[in-house]
């Protein structure tokens, strides 16, 4: 799901009725092919079907039922200096939070790689 969830980020998660999804929430959906944390492309509560992508997916997932959605992601761990701090995903804060995260890691990048150099 990277950008939005990198590999080895601790994901908060809340259940969710079938009614309150919408597009471009984050869901867990255990499919045929086992776990998957993707976006919600298409939520059709009356014929209940909906569909997920990964943000840099080419492609929409097969359809799933609500029953197959275990809950919605709400917020991530992120680092920012030294202090593991929650940041939810929607909401200014939470959006500040997580852009200070990526800067010092950018940041942290550039800095070891001028030393190597």
């Amino acid at each position: 799901m990277s950008p939005a969830i990198r590999d080895g980020e601790v994901v908060y998660m809340k259940p969710s009725p079938g009614e309150t999804l919408h597009r471009g929430d984050i869901v867990l959906v255990k499919g045929d092919r086992g776990f998957r944390l993707h976006r919600l492309i298409l939520a059709d509560a009356c014929r209940d079907v909906f569909i997920t992508r990964g943000d840099r997916g080419l492609q929409d997932d097969p359809a799933v039922r609500r029953a197959q959605i275990l809950g919605v992601a709400v917020a991530k761990e992120v680092r920012v200096g030294r202090a593991a701090v929650t940041a939810r995903f929607k909401g200014s804060r939470g959006k500040l939070l997580r852009t200070l995260a990526r800067g010092q890691a950018a940041l942290r990048k550039v800095v070891v790689g001028t030393r190597l150099w």
